[in-house]
C-alpha cells in the first residue's frame, strides 16, 4: 500500500493537501436509484385509455422547471380521478423536487394505498423513506417493489443495499451480496459486497484478507474497496493500516471517483469521519481535530470527537515527587 499523507476532503471534493500518487478508478459504480430512474414514465391502462398525458409534467421536472411542473400537476389533479396511483406518484416526485420530504412521503403512501400492487409506487416510497432516515422501512418497501416486479432487481439494488446497511440488517445484507455475486460474478464491485457482508456478520479479519488479495492484484480498484478495507482495519484495531487505506480512498475520491455514492448519501462526511478516527488512534491528533471541527459544523454530535482530539494534543502532567523535608527544631524568628 502507498501512504499518501493527510487526506482531509473539503465540501468541494478536493483533497487537502494534494496527494502525489495513484490513479482514478473507472466511474462505473452502481448508483442509488434517482427519483425517477427506476420508475419509468408509464400510466395505467385506464389512464392511457382516458388519454391522460403525464409527459409535459415530467419534462418540466427533468428540466428543473419546478413552478411549471407544479402548475401542470395542479391541472392533472383537476382531470385525473383521485384514486389514480400515478397521480400521487407524480405528486410525490414533485414534492421531492421541492425538497418537501414530508409531503413526498404522504403522497407516496397514498399511491401505495390506492394501487398496492404497483411496484413503481413501492419503489418510490422506499427511496423517500431512505432519504428521511428510515432505512429499515425503506428496505421493506424496496423489497416489496422487487417482489411485485422482479425486473426491478438490478435497479433497486443500490437503494435496498443502502437501506439494509444503514439499518444493520445482516440477513438482508448477506442475501443481497449473494444475489449480486450470482448475477455479476466478474464485476469489480463484487468483492465489496462480500466484504461488507463479512463486516456485518462480525468477521473483519476475513474482509481484510479478501480485500487485500483483490487490491494487491488491482491497486487501481475503485475508492469503495479501499474505503471498506480501511473500515475493516478500524474494526480490527489496525489503525495505521486503516489510515493508509482510507487515504488511498480519499485520494481517488478527490480525483473524481464516485463509487462511494453506492453506500452513502454523504460520502465526504463518512470518509472524513473514518479518517478522523484512524488519525486519532495513531496520535495524529492535530489532523483529527481539523477533520472533526469541519464535521461538527454540520453535525454537533462530533463535539465529543473534537474534544478527544484536543485532549490528545495536551501533554499528560508529570507528577513531581515531594521534596523531602528534614525534620528538626525550628527556631522562631525574632
Amino acid at each position: 500500500m502507498v501512504l499518501v499523507g493527510s487526506a482531509l476532503i473539503t465540501r468541494s471534493g478536493r483533497l487537502v493537501p494534494q496527494a502525489d500518487d495513484s490513479s482514478i478508478a473507472p466511474d462505473n459504480s452502481p448508483r442509488p436509484s434517482p427519483t425517477w430512474a427506476s420508475l419509468p414514465l408509464r400510466a395505467s391502462e385506464s389512464e392511457r385509455g382516458g388519454e391522460v398525458d403525464y409527459r409535459p409534467f415530467y419534462r418540466a421536472l427533468l428540466r428543473d422547471q419546478i413552478e411549471e411542473a407544479d402548475r401542470l400537476w395542479t391541472e392533472l389533479c383537476e382531470t385525473v380521478p383521485e384514486e389514480s396511483g400515478s397521480l400521487h406518484i407524480a405528486g410525490a416526485r414533485l414534492a421531492l423536487a421541492q425538497d418537501d420530504l414530508e409531503r413526498a412521503g404522504d403522497r407516496a403512501r397514498e399511491a401505495v394505498s390506492r394501487t398496492p400492487d404497483d411496484a413503481l409506487a413501492w419503489s418510490l416510497l422506499g427511496v423517500i423513506l431512505g432519504r428521511t432516515g428510515q432505512p429499515r422501512q425503506a428496505e421493506q418497501a424496496l423489497g416489496k417493489a422487487q417482489s411485485l416486479d422482479p425486473s426491478l432487481a438490478s435497479e433497486v439494488l443500490p437503494s435496498r443495499w443502502q437501506a439494509a446497511v444503514a439499518s444493520r440488517d445482516a440477513a438482508v445484507v448477506v442475501a443481497l451480496a449473494e444475489n449480486f455475486g450470482e448475477r455479476h460474478p466478474c464485476n469489480i464491485f463484487m468483492p465489496y459486497y462480500r466484504a461488507e457482508a463479512l463486516l456485518m456478520t462480525g468477521a473483519p479479519s476475513d474482509a481484510i484478507t479478501l480485500l487485500v488479495g483483490v487490491l494487491t492484484e488491482e491497486p487501481d480498484a475503485p475508492a469503495l474497496l479501499w474505503y471498506t478495507l480501511g473500515r475493516a482495519y478500524l474494526a480490527r484495531g489496525g489503525y495505521i493500516e486503516a489510515a493508509t487505506s482510507l487515504e488511498a480512498a480519499a485520494y481517488r475520491f478527490a480525483r473524481g471517483d464516485t463509487s462511494l455514492e453506492l453506500i452513502s448519501p454523504r460520502p465526504i462526511d463518512d470518509l472524513n469521519a473514518h479518517l478522523g478516527q484512524a488519525y486519532l488512534q495513531t496520535a495524529r491528533c492535530a489532523e483529527a481535530e481539523t477533520i472533526f471541527h469541519r464535521l461538527q459544523a454540520d453535525q454537533p454530535g462530533f463535539a465529543g470527537m473534537v474534544e478527544a482530539a484536543v485532549n490528545c494534543q495536551t501533554p499528560t502532567p508529570t507528577l513531581t515527587p515531594w521534596i523531602p523535608v528534614q525534620i528538626g527544631t525550628v527556631t522562631p524568628r525574632p
